[in-house]
């Protein structure tokens, strides 16, 4: 990721989120959304009857078959289709982009996790109770921030677990079809999976929608570029690499 700074009339920008990354966000945001409803219908079809119900509606109209009794079958089924298409995409998508980042040497999250224990607590400490009830994250503390706080960090801890679930779980069960209690672990797993990102989602947003971040929530689906105040002040470890 560069920091190419642009002189504007005003301020001082630089290039926070690269087009690169803002589009593979963009297309994680896309699947994960069309997993999500696709496979809570599933393991959450009395609740969410009434959903497959009316995706169904037409697709049995359309087959011949009367919408009463096998909407909410057509609705299941092309569900459980597209859960099956979109999950190994994500999983491509994603691995590769990772590679991606891993070759070009651009992963730079791990960054956080190289500092002292000590400094990492004390600055998740701090970084939780700015978001919590609010309060100035200390300067020496602020200092070592880099592009990702430590609590971004220990975050994604829950999606790279819950990727890795899902993948073996979802791989063994669309190509190996696991029979009895092999099948119901492979179920078990995807399901922890599942609320393993979940926990990391929930705390995405959170943090994005949080004012404290509303500059970096308007850069990702703007044009990456943020003023150089909020990264000297917000990753100042980060500003002063790249400036």
């Amino acid at each position: 990721m560069g920091a190419t700074e642009v002189r504007g009339m005003e301020e001082k920008k630089i290039e926070l989120l690269s087009a690169g990354y803002r589009t593979w966000h963009l297309a994680n945001l896309i699947m994960f959304s069309l997993l999500l409803v696709t496979g809570l219908s599933l393991i959450a079809l009395p609740w969410l009857s009434w959903l497959a119900y009316a995706v169904g509606t037409p697709l049995a109209t359309l087959s011949g078959l009367d919408p009463d009794a096998y909407a909410v079958t057509a609705g299941v089924q092309l569900f459980r289709t597209l859960h099956r298409l979109f999950g190994p995409i994500w999983g491509a998508v994603t691995i590769a982009y990772f590679l991606y980042l891993l070759l070009s040497n651009r992963i730079v999250i791990h960054r956080a996790l190289l500092k002292p224990i000590g400094v990492q607590l004390r600055e998740a400490f701090y970084v939780a109770k700015a978001y919590s009830i609010g309060g100035e994250i200390p300067e020496d503390v602020r200092r070592h921030m880099h592009r990702h706080n430590v609590l971004a960090v220990y975050a994604n801890a829950f999606l790279v677990i819950g990727f890795v679930l899902l993948g073996i779980s979802g791989i063994s069960i669309m190509f190996f079809t696991p029979a009895g209690d092999l099948h119901r672990l492979m179920i078990v797993i995807h399901n922890i999976g599942f609320y393993s990102i979940m926990l990391f989602v929930l705390s995405h947003i959170f943090a994005s929608l949080h004012p404290r971040n509303f500059w970096l929530a308007s850069a990702m689906f703007g044009n990456g570029m943020v003023s150089e105040k909020h990264a000297r002040e917000d990753m100042p470890a980060y500003f002063n690499e790249k400036k």
